[in-house]
């Protein structure tokens, strides 16, 4: 049947996320940390020593508004610092409004009182904000009061909460207590290679679960981590920018996804850069196109591109390697392992094991988990928690486990659009959509796109008022309008439609 358990290979640790910084500062307090880059080629970097001196002098501040104002969550913006049982950090972005909705939300769930704490904007004036760096510009600070709270921190007290976009696309606030915070970084970094001799290249944003793996390696392996304004590289101006940073910094391993993954492989200055240094290209967040990551391995042949499976409840899960000699096997593409300490199963609709290469939903148990899938008690925005009682997490991926033991991403249960790194509801859109004058329907579709995964599409009906011409409502709408919508069991046909539209787009 498929289920598969792949036993620890080293003692799960036992310290927290602050007491591991502690220890690398006290190793290498001179070693960079941190290096900040733009597409200016400007740099900035924090040492370890001056990491955990902001990071100490934060977790005081916070400490102390926490026992004089009874503040028990925090909202935290772009922010490291030490974590404690009295502070409990949110991690996210400066632009998700959706997120402070669901801190006020959560505000009407608990009578606690609660902080947001921003970047160097002042855009949110809600009551209760504080900008961290009015709180780090301040010397007076209580560190022995801040010794003595972490000495009472325990690995399974709280340690972070990390917002996503979750099935509905809307944020989702998931809480890890420091034991499978740090387990589950240190099970990545001992899987992707990392360690203090390690320099990493991201531009993932902190408040993605990717981009805080990142930042969290630093603190847990003492790997150097370089970073890039997440958006710049979006934009798909700076290739030759970005490589440049990789051949000064002489990086080692780099996070890429997809859609960089292809610039890489139209660079023509590609050759011009010295790359020898880069010996690990980690990847991963969307389904895997193993055309392109040949094209990537013919031109850079020296490389390992680790990829990785696993999501905001549950750290990397089943991971695989590949090689410009692997990647040619065509029997081992796509096949991965599972990581040490996890249990994966396969099940159909009634949570029954399926038999070996049968299609089913993955679900996954381990100690890098996710302590609460719902740690501001919101309203539930399904029937069905994704954490059942004994501990499995249900993936809402396809998937099926080999008979040689390993595990085949198949692709998601629902109809989210994967747009590169975000995950699209088609329900936003078309709500949006709705509002012109000439539609009278509209349909949201994902449709391939070799650059960024996928792209939206509108399937559109008109409206009979609409007076113009099939063409000039293209050009107003910039999607393309269909006779009708198909359907199945009176709801709409995503599948049949997403195939409809490749169709007529030609893709």
């Amino acid at each position: 049947m498929s289920y598969i358990s792949s036993p620890h290979t080293t003692p799960l640790e036992h310290r927290t996320l602050f007491q591991l910084l502690d220890h690398n500062t006290s190793v290498s307090p001179n070693k960079e940390a941190i290096v900040f880059r733009d597409d200016g080629f400007n740099r900035n970097s924090y040492t370890f020593k001056k990491l955990k001196d902001q990071s100490q002098i934060l977790a005081a501040k916070l400490i102390e508004l926490g026992r004089s104002e009874g503040i028990k969550w925090f909202l935290c913006f772009l922010v490291a610092g030490n974590l404690c049982d009295q502070v409990k950090y949110v991690f996210t972005d400066q632009t998700q409004d959706d997120v402070i909705g669901s801190l006020v939300r959560m505000r009407e769930n608990d009578s606690s009182k609660s902080v947001v704490l921003v970047g160097t904007t002042r855009r949110y004036k809600m009551e209760g904000t504080i900008f961290y760096g009015d709180l780090l510009g301040d010397d007076k600070v209580d560190f022995e009061k801040l010794t003595k709270v972490e000495i009472s921190v325990q690995f399974d007290d709280s340690c972070v909460v990390v917002f996503t976009s979750g099935s509905t696309g809307n944020p989702s606030p998931k809480e890890y207590t420091h034991h499978g915070f740090v387990n589950g970084i240190l099970g990545e970094a001992r899987m992707a290679g990392l360690s203090r001799d390690t320099i990493l290249f991201s531009d993932a944003p902190f408040d993605w679960i990717t981009g805080l793996a990142n930042i969290s390696y630093v603190l847990g392996t003492a790997t150097t981590l370089v970073t890039f304004p997440p958006n710049l590289l979006f934009s798909n101006h700076v290739t030759t920018k970005v490589l440049r940073i990789l051949e000064e910094e002489r990086c080692t391993h780099a996070t890429f996804l997809h859609y960089f993954l292809k610039d890489l492989t139209t660079c023509k200055e590609l050759a011009s850069f010295d790359l020898s240094f880069l010996k690990v290209c980690l990847t991963g967040g969307q389904s895997t196109d193993f055309d392109l990551l040949h094209k990537v391995l013919k031109v850079l042949p020296g490389l390992t591109i680790f990829i990785a499976y696993g999501s905001t409840e549950v750290f990397v899960c089943c991971s695989q390697s590949v090689d410009l000699a692997s990647i040619c096997r065509v029997d081992e593409v796509g096949k991965m392992k599972v990581s040490p300490g996890f249990e994966v199963k396969v099940v159909d609709s009634e949570g029954r094991l399926v038999p070996v290469d049968t299609a089913g939903e993955l679900c996954v148990r381990g100690a890098a988990m996710v302590h609460s899938a719902n740690p501001f008690n919101l309203p539930a925005t399904s029937h069905r928690s994704p954490i059942t009682a004994t501990g499995w997490f249900h993936t809402s991926d396809w998937a099926a486990i080999t008979s040689e033991g390993l595990v085949r991403i198949l692709g998601r249960m629902d109809d989210v659009i994967k747009f590169a790194t975000d995950s699209v509801q088609p329900k936003e859109v078309e709500e949006i959509l709705c509002e012109h004058g000439a539609i009278s329907d509209v349909k949201v579709v994902g449709v391939p796109d070799q650059r960024l995964f996928e792209t939206i599409c509108a399937c559109v009906i008109l409206s009979p008022r609409f007076q113009g011409s099939e063409k000039e409502a293209i050009l107003e709408l910039k999607e393309f309008a269909m006779q009708g919508i198909p359907t199945r069991t009176g709801k709409t046909d995503r599948k049949m439609l997403r195939k409809l539209a490749i169709e007529k787009l030609g893709l």
